[in-house]
Protein backbone atom coordinates (compact mmCIF):
# COMPACT_ATOMS: atom_id res chain seq x y z
CA UNK A 1 0.00 0.00 0.00
CA UNK A 2 1.09 3.75 -0.50
CA UNK A 3 2.49 5.30 2.09
CA UNK A 4 -0.55 8.24 2.17
CA UNK A 5 -3.07 4.88 2.26
CA UNK A 6 -1.41 3.81 5.02
CA UNK A 7 -1.39 6.99 6.90
CA UNK A 8 -4.93 7.56 6.28
CA UNK A 9 -5.96 3.67 7.53
CA UNK A 10 -3.35 4.67 10.71
CA UNK A 11 -5.63 7.85 11.19
CA UNK A 12 -9.08 6.15 10.86
CA UNK A 13 -8.10 3.43 13.43
CA UNK A 14 -6.50 6.22 15.64
CA UNK A 15 -9.56 7.89 15.47
CA UNK A 16 -11.97 5.22 16.41
CA UNK A 17 -9.20 4.27 19.69
CA UNK A 18 -10.22 7.37 20.59
CA UNK A 19 -13.90 7.71 20.14
CA UNK A 20 -15.64 4.05 20.29
CA UNK A 21 -15.82 2.84 24.22
CA UNK A 22 -16.03 -0.94 24.90
CA UNK A 23 -19.68 -2.67 25.36
CA UNK A 24 -21.17 0.27 22.94
CA UNK A 25 -22.70 -0.16 19.44
CA UNK A 26 -21.65 1.98 17.38
CA UNK A 27 -23.79 2.59 13.35
CA UNK A 28 -21.18 3.20 11.03
CA UNK A 29 -23.02 6.45 9.95
CA UNK A 30 -23.03 8.08 12.90
CA UNK A 31 -19.09 6.83 13.91
CA UNK A 32 -18.37 8.44 10.51
CA UNK A 33 -20.28 11.94 10.87
CA UNK A 34 -18.16 11.67 14.61
CA UNK A 35 -15.53 11.34 12.48
CA UNK A 36 -16.06 14.46 10.23
CA UNK A 37 -17.32 16.65 13.49
CA UNK A 38 -14.06 16.14 15.32
CA UNK A 39 -11.82 17.59 11.99
CA UNK A 40 -11.68 14.28 9.97
CA UNK A 41 -10.74 14.77 6.34
CA UNK A 42 -13.62 14.94 4.24
CA UNK A 43 -10.75 13.65 1.48
CA UNK A 44 -11.87 10.07 3.31
CA UNK A 45 -15.29 9.43 1.53
CA UNK A 46 -18.67 7.41 3.64
CA UNK A 47 -17.89 4.60 1.47
CA UNK A 48 -13.57 4.24 1.87
CA UNK A 49 -14.59 4.87 6.10
CA UNK A 50 -16.99 2.04 5.97
CA UNK A 51 -14.64 -0.20 3.88
CA UNK A 52 -12.29 0.10 6.88
CA UNK A 53 -14.65 -0.75 9.18
CA UNK A 54 -15.01 -3.62 7.77
CA UNK A 55 -11.77 -4.20 7.09
CA UNK A 56 -11.15 -3.95 10.86
CA UNK A 57 -13.93 -6.54 11.38
CA UNK A 58 -12.31 -8.92 8.83
CA UNK A 59 -8.68 -8.71 9.96
CA UNK A 60 -7.14 -11.11 13.03
CA UNK A 61 -5.90 -8.18 14.45
CA UNK A 62 -8.65 -5.74 14.01
CA UNK A 63 -10.49 -4.03 16.59
CA UNK A 64 -13.59 -4.36 16.05
CA UNK A 65 -16.47 -6.77 15.45
CA UNK A 66 -19.70 -6.51 13.43
CA UNK A 67 -22.83 -6.89 16.37
CA UNK A 68 -25.66 -6.37 12.92
CA UNK A 69 -25.30 -4.86 9.63
CA UNK A 70 -23.42 -1.61 9.59
CA UNK A 71 -23.48 -1.73 13.74
CA UNK A 72 -20.15 -2.26 14.92
CA UNK A 73 -18.08 -1.98 18.61
CA UNK A 74 -14.83 -2.29 20.02
CA UNK A 75 -13.53 -6.23 19.82
CA UNK A 76 -12.28 -6.97 23.50
CA UNK A 77 -12.37 -10.81 22.29
CA UNK A 78 -9.92 -11.22 19.51
CA UNK A 79 -11.32 -14.41 18.54
CA UNK A 80 -14.66 -12.71 18.53
CA UNK A 81 -15.50 -11.08 15.23
CA UNK A 82 -19.06 -11.03 15.73
CA UNK A 83 -21.47 -11.23 12.40
CA UNK A 84 -18.36 -12.49 10.44
CA UNK A 85 -18.41 -14.41 7.08
CA UNK A 86 -15.53 -17.20 7.91
CA UNK A 87 -13.09 -17.43 4.76
CA UNK A 88 -11.71 -20.81 7.08
CA UNK A 89 -15.29 -22.42 5.68
CA UNK A 90 -14.22 -22.52 2.38
CA UNK A 91 -13.14 -25.59 0.39
CA UNK A 92 -8.93 -26.07 -0.58
CA UNK A 93 -9.78 -25.77 -4.00
CA UNK A 94 -10.86 -22.16 -3.47
CA UNK A 95 -7.95 -19.48 -4.91
CA UNK A 96 -5.95 -18.20 -1.97
CA UNK A 97 -6.37 -14.87 -3.31
CA UNK A 98 -9.49 -12.94 -1.05
CA UNK A 99 -11.44 -10.19 -1.67
CA UNK A 100 -10.04 -8.00 1.23
CA UNK A 101 -6.78 -9.09 -0.95
CA UNK A 102 -8.69 -7.56 -4.07
CA UNK A 103 -9.84 -4.30 -2.04
CA UNK A 104 -6.35 -3.74 -1.04
CA UNK A 105 -4.99 -4.09 -4.74
CA UNK A 106 -7.45 -1.77 -6.15
CA UNK A 107 -7.15 0.90 -3.65
CA UNK A 108 -3.70 1.10 -4.22
CA UNK A 109 -3.78 1.06 -8.12
CA UNK A 110 -6.23 3.65 -7.70
CA UNK A 111 -3.86 5.71 -5.93
CA UNK A 112 -1.06 4.79 -8.13
CA UNK A 113 -3.34 5.89 -11.32
CA UNK A 114 -3.95 9.25 -9.66
CA UNK A 115 -0.30 9.97 -8.90
CA UNK A 116 0.41 9.25 -12.83
CA UNK A 117 -1.97 11.69 -14.11
CA UNK A 118 -1.15 13.98 -11.32
CA UNK A 119 2.91 13.60 -12.94
CA UNK A 120 1.41 13.82 -16.38
CA UNK A 121 -0.97 17.56 -15.64
CA UNK A 122 2.40 18.65 -14.11
CA UNK A 123 4.20 18.66 -17.49
CA UNK A 124 4.95 21.76 -19.92
CA UNK A 125 4.03 22.35 -23.37
CA UNK A 126 0.65 19.89 -24.04
CA UNK A 127 -1.59 21.68 -26.22
CA UNK A 128 -4.91 22.67 -24.55
CA UNK A 129 -6.88 19.88 -26.55
CA UNK A 130 -4.73 17.11 -25.32
CA UNK A 131 -4.99 18.57 -21.53
CA UNK A 132 -8.84 18.43 -21.86
CA UNK A 133 -8.18 15.13 -23.92
CA UNK A 134 -6.01 13.97 -20.98
CA UNK A 135 -8.49 14.93 -18.12
CA UNK A 136 -11.62 13.05 -19.73
CA UNK A 137 -9.19 9.79 -19.63
CA UNK A 138 -8.59 10.48 -15.91
CA UNK A 139 -12.24 11.36 -15.09
CA UNK A 140 -13.21 8.10 -16.48
CA UNK A 141 -10.07 5.52 -15.47
CA UNK A 142 -10.94 6.88 -11.93
CA UNK A 143 -14.74 6.82 -12.47
CA UNK A 144 -14.14 2.88 -13.52
CA UNK A 145 -11.43 1.85 -10.64
CA UNK A 146 -14.24 4.28 -8.01
CA UNK A 147 -16.80 1.44 -9.46
CA UNK A 148 -14.50 -1.68 -8.91
CA UNK A 149 -13.29 -0.80 -5.30
CA UNK A 150 -17.50 -0.36 -4.32
CA UNK A 151 -18.39 -3.00 -6.40
CA UNK A 152 -15.81 -4.94 -4.43
CA UNK A 153 -16.77 -3.73 -1.07
CA UNK A 154 -20.14 -4.43 -1.88
CA UNK A 155 -19.21 -8.04 -2.78
CA UNK A 156 -17.90 -8.53 0.89
CA UNK A 157 -20.72 -6.83 2.91
CA UNK A 158 -23.33 -9.34 0.45
CA UNK A 159 -20.55 -12.55 1.76
CA UNK A 160 -20.93 -11.05 5.11
CA UNK A 161 -24.72 -10.34 4.70
CA UNK A 162 -25.61 -14.35 3.58
CA UNK A 163 -22.74 -16.24 3.61
CA UNK A 164 -23.09 -16.64 7.25
CA UNK A 165 -26.91 -16.96 7.64
CA UNK A 166 -26.84 -20.20 8.70
CA UNK A 167 -24.73 -19.84 11.87
CA UNK A 168 -26.80 -16.57 12.82
CA UNK A 169 -29.43 -17.25 15.08
CA UNK A 170 -32.63 -15.27 13.61
CA UNK A 171 -33.64 -14.02 17.25
CA UNK A 172 -29.93 -12.33 17.96
CA UNK A 173 -30.76 -10.86 14.62
CA UNK A 174 -34.05 -9.29 15.44
CA UNK A 175 -32.80 -8.45 19.05
CA UNK A 176 -29.90 -6.43 17.78
CA UNK A 177 -31.82 -4.87 14.63
CA UNK A 178 -33.37 -2.64 16.64
CA UNK A 179 -30.40 -1.15 18.00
Amino acid sequence: MTQKTESKWQTLRRFLEGYMQEDTTYRAGAIYEAYLNEGGSAEISRKDFEMFLRDQVMKDDGMLKRTSHGIYEIRTDQSDRGVFFTRGSQSTEQPSIDLAEILDDSVELTAKIRSVFDSLNKLDGIPFPAQMELSRLKASLLHSMDSAVTGITATMSWCEDNMDMDTQDETETINMGGM
